[in-house]
């Protein structure tokens, strides 16, 4: 009896860690808004750090076995699966979202674009982050879109249905930026100079390569300059 009494406590300390953990991590990300407004990608880096360590703690208790258990237990389990969700995936999104931001801070300090580039490693480091951050967001889409609002409780219903809207614009965003961001690296960590033509397709008359070409530009590029 000691032990199941036991067993139930160190269960709901760590759910209850859970929770109080994510609601810290939606909170640091909350405050970032006059970062956002201000463009200040240093700011919101250190804000999206904060936030990755809130939802790594709360991913360590949706991590836990016995915590996992509590989520077959009937009318709280389906809260307690989805907070796991949220914990595990958000973590992933924060952690690589706070290296992208931080690598993008450094090369706009760098003068990126501007200036020769003096650090190929900053470039290579921000299409990856890139693809880490649209994987992650992606996977989150995913699983949010299987969660059943209709099955939670306590106010998670309500929260789970504005945060699949959110991430679904997201993920739809991320699919967009992403490519832009794998091509745009490409050229500026070109050491030599080199011509880019590029061509913007419109969707609305098909054409065998997508579209019609409706404008193109020139883009001359050298050690990481463009003109």
């Amino acid at each position: 009896m000691v032990a199941l009494v036991l067993f139930i406590l160190y269960g709901v300390i760590r759910i209850t860690l859970m929770f109080v953990s994510l609601q810290g991590a939606i909170g640091e990300v909350q405050s970032l808004r006059a970062a956002v407004q201000n463009k200040d990608l240093g700011e919101i880096s250190r804000g999206l750090g904060k936030a990755a360590d809130s939802i790594a703690m709360a991913d360590s208790s949706a991590s836990d076995p016995i915590v996992q258990l509590f989520g077959f237990v009937p009318i709280i389990g389906g809260d307690i699966r989805t907070a796991s969700i949220v914990s595990s995936d958000g973590r992933l999104v924060l952690q690589a979202a706070q290296e992208v931001t931080h690598v993008a801070n450094q090369l706009v300090k760098s003068g990126v674009g501007k200036k020769p580039i003096t650090d190929r490693t900053l470039v290579s480091s921000l299409r990856e982050g890139m693809s880490a951050l649209d994987s992650a967001v992606q996977k989150l889409n995913t699983d949010l879109a299987s969660v059943d609002e209709a099955e939670l409780h306590f106010g998670l219903d309500s929260k789970i249905k504005t945060a699949k809207e959110v991430v679904s614009s997201l993920a739809i965003a991320s699919s967009r930026i992403t490519p832009l961001v794998q091509v745009g690296t490409t050229v500026i960590e070109q050491p030599d100079r080199k011509r880019w033509f590029v061509s913007i397709q419109n969707l609305a008359e098909l054409r065998g390569t997508g579209g019609i070409t409706g404008a193109y530009a020139v883009i001359s590029s050298e050690n990481g300059k463009l003109k």
